[in-house]
C-alpha cells in the first residue's frame, strides 16, 4: 500500500518498558500555580531575546530604519499591539491578553508554538483514541543520520526529510506496509543542537497498525527500515546512519499516551525539571540536557559571555530561517477525515485560540501607546496576567496606566 501525507500540527510523556522493545507512559505530576507562571514567564523572556535578535538581524539588511519593520519575520512581531487597547482577560485557568498579534510560529516563538502544538496533541491523541476503538494497535519509530558540526541545519534537515520521503515511496514500501499492516502513520520532525556535534535533526513516526507486532516481526521491521532508510538518506544527499542508530522501532504499550510521543515542545512544564519521560513529548516543554539544547534553550543566555551569546544568536538565527514555511507534522493522506477531524492550520489555530479569550470580559485594558512601553519587558507583562489572577488588578497600575472597564467596577 502508498500512504501520503498531508499537511498538518502534532504532544507529553514516556518511558521504556521491561524489555527496551515497548513504550510505556510515564506518570508525571500536574505542575502548581506558581511552576505555570515561572514558565510563563520564561515564555516571554525567550519571545523577547528573539525578538531583539530577529530585529538586529533586520536592521542589517535596510538602509532605512522604518523599514525593519517590514523586512522582519513574523516571530519578531509577536506581541505587538494590533487594536486601540490591550484587553487582559482572567479566564478561567490563566490569564491572558487580548488586541495582540500573533505570528502562529511553530517553530520559532515560545509563545504561540505552546498553543499550537496543544491543539496538535489533542489532535492527535484523538485519532490515536479513534483507532484503538477499532482494534488497532501502534508502532513508533525514530529516525536519524549521521551529523558533524560542520553541517548545516538545511542540509541535514533536508536530508532528512526528502529521505523519509523517499522510503515510503514506491513497490518496496508497499509490500512492507502490507507485510506489516500498516494503515496510517503521523510523522513528526524534531531538532536538537550541541557544541560538539552540531544540529541534529530527527523524525518520530506512529505507525497506525491493524494488530500488535509479535518479537519476530517486530526485528524484520527494523532490519528491512534500518537497510532502506541508510540507502534513501545516502540518495538524498545526507551522511549514511549506521544499522544500529539510524532507525528505531517499538511497539506502543499504551495507546493513551501516543500523542504525547509526536507533537514535540521545547521547554519544560516547570523552568528546572525535566523527566527523561518528556524524551518522546512536547518539543516546547522539552528541555535540552547536558551538552545537547532543544533550539529554545539557545534563547537562554544569563551568565554566558560574550562569545557564548553570538554562537547562540547565529544558531537561532540559522534555526529560524530554516524551519520557516516547513510543516512540523504532516498526517498521512486520509487519516484526518477517516477519525473525523477538520485540518485547521496553524493560524486558525491561534484565531480560535484568540476568540476564546475574548469571550470573557477584560478585567483592565491597556491603551496601545502605553502597551508599547512595556510590551519589551517581558518581567512586567508576566507581572501583569500574575496580578490580574491573583485579584489584584488595580495594582498593575504601578507598571502601565490603565482603564477599568465599567463591568469590573460592577
Amino acid at each position: 500500500m502508498s500512504v501520503v501525507f498531508e499537511a498538518s500540527g502534532q504532544a507529553a510523556s514516556a518511558a521504556l518498558g521491561i524489555d527496551a522493545s515497548t513504550v510505556t507512559p510515564r506518570r508525571t505530576r500536574k505542575p502548581s500555580a506558581r511552576a505555570l507562571r515561572d514558565l510563563r514567564r520564561t515564555r516571554f523572556e525567550r519571545r523577547q531575546q528573539s525578538r531583539d535578535w530577529l530585529l538586529d538581524q533586520a536592521r542589517d539588511l535596510v538602509d532605512d530604519p522604518a523599514h525593519v519593520v517590514h523586512v522582519a519575520p513574523r516571530p519578531a512581531k509577536c506581541g505587538w499591539a494590533c487594536a486601540a487597547a490591550v484587553g487582559v482577560h482572567k479566564g478561567d485557568k490563566q490569564a491572558r491578553f487580548s488586541g495582540v498579534q500573533s505570528c502562529a510560529s511553530i517553530w520559532a516563538c515560545p509563545t504561540c508554538s505552546s498553543v499550537i502544538r496543544a491543539r496538535r496533541a489533542e489532535e492527535i491523541q484523538h485519532a490515536a483514541d479513534w483507532w484503538e476503538k477499532q482494534g488497532g494497535s501502534f508502532l513508533f519509530a525514530s529516525f536519524t543520520a549521521r551529523h558533524f558540526l560542520e553541517d548545516s541545519l538545511k542540509t541535514s534537515l533536508s536530508a532528512l526529510t526528502e529521505g523519509f520521503t523517499r522510503l515510503i515511496r514506491g513497490a518496496p514500501w508497499k509490500r512492507f506496509a502490507a507485510r506489516h499492516g500498516i494503515a496510517h502513520m503521523i510523522k513528526s520532525v524534531e531538532i536538537t543542537v550541541s557544541w560538539r556535534n552540531g544540529w541534529h535533526a530527527h523524525l518520530h513516526v506512529l505507525f497506525f497498525t491493524d494488530a500488535r507486532a509479535s518479537k519476530t516481526a517486530l526485528d524484520e521491521a527494523k532490519g528491512w527500515l534500518s537497510d532502506r532508510w541508510a540507502e534513501m538518506v545516502v540518495k538524498s544527499g545526507g551522511r549514511r546512519p549506521s544499522r544500529r542508530r539510524g532507525v528505531d522501532l517499538r511497539t506502543v504499550q499504551d495507546g493513551n499516551v501516543v500523542a504525547q510521543y509526536i507533537s514535540k515542545l521545547q521547554e519544560t512544564e516547570s523552568p528546572r525539571e525535566w523527566r527523561i519521560g518528556q524524551e518522546m513529548a512536547r518539543i516546547d516543554a522539552k528541555k535540552g540536557r547536558l551538552d545537547s539544547l532543544v533550539p529554545f534553550d539557545l534563547l537562554d543566555t544569563d551568565g554566558l559571555d560574550a562569545d557564548e551569546v553570538d554562537r547562540q544568536r547565529d544558531f537561532w538565527l540559522e534555526y529560524v530561517e530554516t524551519t520557516r514555511g516547513r510543516r512540523a507534522t504532516t498526517w498521512s493522506r486520509g487519516l484526518k477525515d477517516a477519525c473525523g477531524l477538520d485540518d485547521v492550520d496553524d493560524d486558525e489555530v491561534l484565531a480560535e485560540d484568540a476568540a476564546e479569550v475574548v469571550e470573557e470580559p477584560a478585567e483592565l485594558l491597556i491603551l496601545a501607546r502605553d502597551w508599547r512601553k512595556v510590551q519589551s519587558r517581558p518581567e512586567i507583562i508576566a507581572r501583569i496576567l500574575d496580578l490580574v489572577e491573583l485579584g489584584r488588578a488595580d495594582e498593575v497600575a504601578e507598571y502601565v496606566p490603565i482603564l477599568i472597564p465599567v463591568h469590573s467596577k460592577t
